[in-house]
């Protein structure tokens, strides 16, 4: 079985320092196939901030509306533009996807958009999507995978919210065909909907089920330690999405999973 892991990326803190001190240092370097990190153009920090401050107000009940508004028509503005990826190895086992876009909380279905696309040039069984919020215990993927079907497969987190059932972007997996099907219809989308949700309301529409895959949350060194080793070990992802965005503990977190997960070799 051969995989495609991408993990959606912004280089921007904390997310750069995540993926190198917790990331690579611990799950990537187990993987016997090559890591993409998929990511945008960079955006200056006085546009990010306010790229940031302007997607906060998304969830707002007095400013959603109108953001959501400005963000539909963005998209359907660039439902044509198709951003290509440069494609470049950074290092051993890690290839960096940057695509000729701009890295922006507003064009996050693009860049989804981007990846499906770029990702059917590849050779692979299953691709994994997931985020740098993430650790993957590759072990207990493989296992979880080699139980499913090659073809007509998508997996991974799965979501209930507002009567929508999808696939959490923090981690999903789908087979070579569904990949492109997806890219193939991923233009007639819902743009009222956020991407993870969107992408779950295509899916439904092409009769993909949705299967679920074993995922945790851990959000504290202290649920960590309290839980059974073997439950930790029969999960196949954890999002350690930990503390505030200026002071995250996901490094430490990734760390202390990888300490049990390799104790078990």
């Amino acid at each position: 079985m051969k995989l495609a892991v991408v993990i959606t990326h912004a280089d921007y803190e904390p997310w750069r320092s995540i993926f190198t001190n917790g990331q690579v240092q611990t799950w990537v370097s187990e993987m016997s196939e090559t890591v993409i990190l998929a990511q945008g153009v960079k955006l200056p920090n006085w546009i990010r901030k306010a790229d940031s401050k302007l997607w906060g107000l998304r969830w707002k009940k007095s400013t959603g509306p109108l953001i959501v508004i400005l963000e539909i028509w963005l998209l359907r503005i660039l439902n044509r533009f198709e951003p290509m990826a440069k494609k470049e190895s950074i290092a051993p086992k890690i290839e960096k996807w940057e695509f000729r876009m701009p890295d922006s909380d507003f064009l996050m279905s693009k860049k989804i958009e981007a990846v499906f696309r770029a990702a059917r040039e590849e050779e692979f069984d299953f691709l994994v999507l997931t985020t740098s919020s993430s650790y993957i215990n590759v072990r207990a993927l493989k296992s979880e995978l080699h139980t499913m079907p090659t073809t007509g497969f998508a997996g991974g987190r799965v979501l209930s919210q507002n009567r929508h059932t999808f696939l959490s972007g923090s981690f999903r997996v789908f087979s070579k065909d569904v990949v492109t099907k997806i890219s193939e219809s991923y233009k007639e989308r819902n743009f009222r909907m956020v991407e993870d949700m969107s992408l779950g309301n295509l899916l439904s529409q092409l009769k993909i089920p949705l299967v679920g895959i074993s995922s945790l949350d851990i959000e504290s060194i202290n649920q960590l330690f309290a839980m059974d080793k073997e439950v930790i070990l029969g999960h196949s992802h954890f999002r350690v999405k930990s503390g505030k965005l200026t002071s995250r503990n996901d490094v430490s977190l990734m760390i202390e999973i990888h300490e049990i997960v390799k104790r078990k070799k």
